[in-house]
């Protein structure tokens, strides 16, 4: 996923018509500031909607490149919400960080220590993958019989 650099390019490429809009972001005193302001401008130029839009375009940026031979297109079009549920459910397509998995498989294998919610102060649903994918993992190591789709929800 983008840096704070690059989910600004999304938003101001989003306010592009308005340019005036994204002065303030310009004007702000360090990058959490701008993020902030870059995101409340968004909203009140654009709508939720838009500031949804931007953040999907940045979590989009988190996805393996498919297969040369596959006959995937080169960026799955995240504004059809069944593309996105396929994406969300191909967890092998997701690019994740080591420090990503490491968290994942902490969240996976102690639930009952760190619990089964997880509070972040941005959005991040690979985390969501790093658990379900630490958690496909685990079961796959324990019981290879098991091989399959399995429902991990709690």
């Amino acid at each position: 996923m983008p840096g704070v650099s690059g989910v600004l390019a999304l938003v101001e490429n989003a306010l592009s018509d308005s340019p005036q809009a994204f002065v303030p972001v310009r004007d702000a005193r360090d990058a959490r500031d701008a993020y902030q302001i870059a995101f409340t401008q968004l909203q009140a130029f654009r709508g939720q909607d838009a500031a949804n839009d931007v953040i999907r375009q940045a979590v989009i940026q988190a996805r393996k490149p498919p297969a040369p031979e596959s006959n995937q297109a080169q960026v799955p079009n995240w504004k059809v919400s069944e593309t996105c549920k396929e994406l969300d459910a191909d967890l092998a397509g997701w690019y994740l960080r080591p420090s990503l998995k490491a968290l994942g498989q902490l969240l996976a294998n102690h639930p009952g220590r760190l619990g089964r919610t997880v509070l972040t102060t941005n959005f991040d649903p690979l985390i969501q993958v790093a658990v379900q994918t630490a958690c496909v993992r685990t079961i796959f190591a324990v019981d290879q019989s098991r091989i399959g789709w399995h429902d991990l929800s709690p």
